[in-house]
């Protein structure tokens, strides 16, 4: 019975660690996780695993699409169903310009950085 209080001290200790690195933990919340490191190298490394995890996210350049690409897209949106001749669907996907394909990269960077977290958790 003791290894299932162990298993939820350290699942607790897990779930403080965002917290922790935001600097969002109460005081008392942050006194009883550095006790539990103190003692426990397991969850010592996956603080440390943690951490480098989200100094790699938040060390990640930020890309953004250009001031008008919206505006762009929508002109763009609007001319072809005036014309009746606009892509439908998965048609859209191969019509994607450089703007496009700048967005997809950010939104493939960030779930690879989700995917990196998870995996180091």
């Amino acid at each position: 019975m003791e290894h299932a209080a162990t298993a939820l001290a350290h699942e607790s200790a897990r779930q403080m660690f965002g917290p922790l690195v935001d600097h969002e933990l109460a005081a008392a919340d942050a006194a009883a996780l550095r006790s539990h490191l103190h003692a426990c190298p397991e969850c010592q490394e996956g603080l440390v695993r943690y951490q480098r995890a989200v100094s790699l996210v938040r060390e990640t350049p930020r890309l953004g699409a250009p001031a008008d690409f919206a505006h762009r897209v929508m002109k763009r949106i609007r001319k072809r169903r005036r014309a009746g001749t606009g892509p439908q669907g998965e048609q859209l996907l191969g019509h994607w310009n450089a703007s496009g394909e700048a967005v997809a990269a950010v939104v493939l960077a960030a779930l690879a950085a989700a995917l990196v977290i998870f995996a180091l958790l």
